[in-house]
């Protein structure tokens, strides 16, 4: 894909098709002056992002909680299927083998499913909400963050007036849910969170922004 194709799919989740295509084109034609060009990609897309951010907050958050709904329904997918993958899987090394599965990286899997659901996820945000799926992807992450670490808090203030309170759902060795009540952990946890959860968003939204305009190019 030539650079103004990479330029255009970048400019084109913060803001419409063609207004990104046009863009694209002038910073191309700049670029051949001054010799950057991703710079002022990065700067474009930053600027128009955080402008849709800044002027319809309250649009955004309706945004956020529709794509907050559709993770939890790709996340309850994605539960079903590995459930029934690791009874296959189970019953294969049993019947086949007479041993149990090995024993598996349960960060490195853990990792692995969400960023399917994820990617996923942010697929589906280029599909309903094109020209926004940076700004939905952050409105979205922010309102993930926010609810886990105002369940976190809940249950360290349980745990602080001697009550027990946790949630730990896993099929190991993918663990779905992990709240202990841990606060500081989880507020040194959150950026490098965030950062994770909003560019595997914006990697699926990107590919399927790049799917569509190779399918229109057609």
């Amino acid at each position: 894909m030539r650079k103004a194709d990479t330029a255009e799919v970048i400019l084109s989740l913060v803001t419409s098709r063609e207004r990104a295509s046009s863009i694209a084109g002038d910073l191309l034609e700049d670029a051949e002056a001054t010799g950057q060009f991703w710079g002022p990609v990065a700067r474009t897309a930053v600027g128009q992002g955080w402008r849709q951010i800044s002027t319809e907050p309250s649009g955004l958050l309706r945004r956020g909680f529709g794509a907050l709904l559709l993770t939890v329904g790709v996340t309850l997918i994605g539960v079903v299927l590995f459930f029934v993958a690791m009874l296959i899987a189970i019953s294969i090394a049993k019947v086949a083998f007479g041993k149990d599965l090995p024993d598996l990286g349960q960060a490195a899997f853990t990792f692995a499913f969400y960023f399917w659901v994820n990617f996923t996820v942010g697929r589906s945000i280029a599909r309903r909400w094109p020209g926004r799926e940076a700004a939905v992807s952050f409105s979205l992450v922010i309102l993930m963050r926010s609810i886990a670490l105002g369940a976190e808090l809940l249950f360290w203030i349980i745990q602080r007036h001697g009550g027990d309170a946790y949630a730990d759902i896993a099929i190991r060795p993918v663990v779905f849910l992990s709240w202990y009540g841990d606060l500081l952990q989880s507020l040194i946890l959150a950026i490098p969170e965030c950062a994770t959860d909003f560019l595997t968003l914006v990697a699926g939204a990107a590919y399927q922004r790049a799917k569509a305009l190779r399918s229109t190019a057609a």
